[in-house]
Order: C-alpha cells, then sequence, then structure tokens
C-alpha cells in the first residue's frame, strides 16, 4: 500500500520595526508491504523545505540578500524491516538525510535503529534496542539575537550538528 502526508505552513510576525515570514512545505510518501513468513517493509521518502525572510538577520549573517530571504530543507529515504514469530517481535531500519541551508549541503549521515520484544506471558514483555539519532541546530540557534523579556537567545554560526545513541533494556 501507499500513503502520502502532506502539509504546508505559513507563519507571519512583525516585531521592533522587521518583518519576518516563513513558509514549511512538508512531503512524506511511503510504501508498505506484507511478505509471507509475518514480515513486513516500510520504505519511504521525505522531503521538509522552508523558505524564510527574516530582516532583522538580513545586514549581519545574510549581507548580499536585501530582502532577507534564505531557504533550506531536510530530505531523507528510510526503510524498516519488522519480523513477527510467535511471540517474538524483531525489527530494525536505516535512514539517510541530507540538510541544506540556501543550496549548500550542511551535513549528511546515515542512522540506524534495531529492535526486539518478546511476549513472556499474557501482558509481559521483554524488549531491547538501539538507535542512533541525528539533528542539525535550528535556524534560531544559529542566528537569532534577540531578547524576550527575562530571556536572551545569542546567535552560535560555528554550532555543530548533533548524533544521539539511545538503547533499551526491560
Amino acid at each position: 500500500t501507499y500513503k502520502y502526508n502532506g502539509s504546508v505552513y505559513y507563519d507571519k510576525n512583525a516585531s521592533k520595526g522587521s518583518l519576518s515570514s516563513s513558509v514549511k512545505v512538508y512531503n512524506d510518501f511511503q510504501y508498505k508491504k506484507e511478505f509471507k513468513f509475518n514480515l513486513g517493509l516500510i520504505a519511504g521518502v521525505t522531503a521538509e523545505n522552508y523558505f524564510v525572510r527574516a530582516t532583522a538577520l538580513r545586514d549581519v549573517y545574510f549581507p548580499n540578500d536585501e530582502e532577507g530571504w534564505f531557504s533550506g530543507g531536510k530530505y531523507a529515504a528510510y526503510i524498516l524491516a519488522d519480523y513477527k514469530y510467535k511471540g517474538l517481535n524483531v525489527s530494525g531500519g536505516a535512514r539517510y538525510e541530507v540538510i541544506n541551508l540556501d543550496k549548500k549541503i550542511l551535513s549528511s549521515k546515515p542512522t540506524f535503529n534495531l529492535g526486539a520484544s518478546y511476549e513472556i506471558s499474557k501482558n509481559d514483555f521483554v524488549r531491547i534496542s538501539f538507535a542512533q539519532a541525528f539533528r542539525l541546530p535550528s535556524i534560531a540557534e544559529r542566528y537569532v539575537d534577540e531578547s524576550l523579556g527575562p530571556i536572551n537567545m545569542y546567535p552560535n554560526v560555528d554550532i555543530r550538528p548533533e548524533t544521539g545513541y539511545t538503547s533499551e533494556i526491560g
């Protein structure tokens, strides 16, 4: 079976004499297939694009753009397999993600996950899992220099992407 999920978000904000607005477009296309022997597969692609106008950032970070427009996106391909046999359920997946800002690739990385659970009795399970995560800092974390009451935000253009790992036994 095929599944599509898409959305468009628009946001506009005017404060302190500066105008900011953004459009975010999200698309996810997924294919799901059940095979013999209790094996399932999900594969898909995701594209998330954003277009931002932030005149407050124009002078410092985007001096060649009079309007303060910039754009970026996150693109990914993923696959997940799931196998069930009696009380055992084993799943594993992989995802490759590319992130760009103003047509320059900022980062790309594969991530993987693997997990299993076993039903030892009705309503009692044993499980184990391991997963990787990957996140690029937001535009606000990289460029915003603002104060909102007692909260101060400072830009960090040199901030690097984060990679994390998680595991669980229970």
